[in-house]
């Protein structure tokens, strides 16, 4: 598990920098407390995302590494029921059911209002970026509003065309992702994250 953690750990020290350097003549609106992208969420990692992921989960103290097993366990229930309630699952079917029907599920690492897993949070997460808190809040209490396409999308577009290309690891980080809960779990009698064979 080791090896794969260590790559994505020096991946995302890359792409911080490069997103950092991507934004400098910006005004990102992003802050501590600010969490309307981490509502309604389909969380799409690589492997070697999750495998790090899983590491860190797995560090945190028993009591905490608990109530998030219970909250990710609810949380990929609640996604993989949704997604048969829409036909099953399809990579074009993400928006709808993140905008629509889950709006209100918050990620399962999220805890009043704080990543709990922020120093290992996925590429898609360092990638969602604004300028706009008030757009992405009216994005979040009216979803047909489609004020996420129209004010926030483009300057994620935007930060994303300037890193990419410049990312040595976004190939292998960003192909083959996959939606978590079909790659992790969590065991409640072991009180552990598993990865799925």
């Amino acid at each position: 598990m080791g090896q794969n953690a260590d790559i994505v750990r020096i991946a995302f020290q890359e792409l911080d920098r490069l997103i950092e350097d991507a934004v400098k003549e910006k005004r990102v609106a992003c802050e501590k407390g600010c969490y309307f992208c981490c509502l309604g969420v389909v969380l799409l990692l690589s492997k070697a995302e999750i495998t790090l992921l899983a590491e860190f989960l797995n560090s945190l103290p028993l009591k905490e590494r608990k109530k998030l097993g219970s909250r990710f366990r609810k949380y990929v229930k609640v996604c993989v029921d949704t997604f048969k309630e829409v036909g099953g699952y399809s990579f074009d079917k993400i928006p709808l059911v993140s905008s629509l029907y889950i709006n209100e599920l918050p990620c399962p690492f999220l805890e009043e209002g704080e990543c709990k897993v922020y120093p290992v949070r996925p590429a898609m997460c360092r990638l969602t970026l604004s300028e706009n808190k008030q757009a992405c809040e009216k994005d979040w209490k009216d979803p047909l509003s489609m004020t996420w396409s129209r004010e926030v999308l483009p300057f994620i577009e935007e930060v994303k065309s300037r890193v990419f290309p410049r990312w040595s690891f976004s190939q292998e980080i960003l192909e083959n992702t996959s939606f978590i809960g079909d790659v992790l779990t969590y065991d409640p009698f072991k009180k552990i994250f598993l990865l799925r064979v």
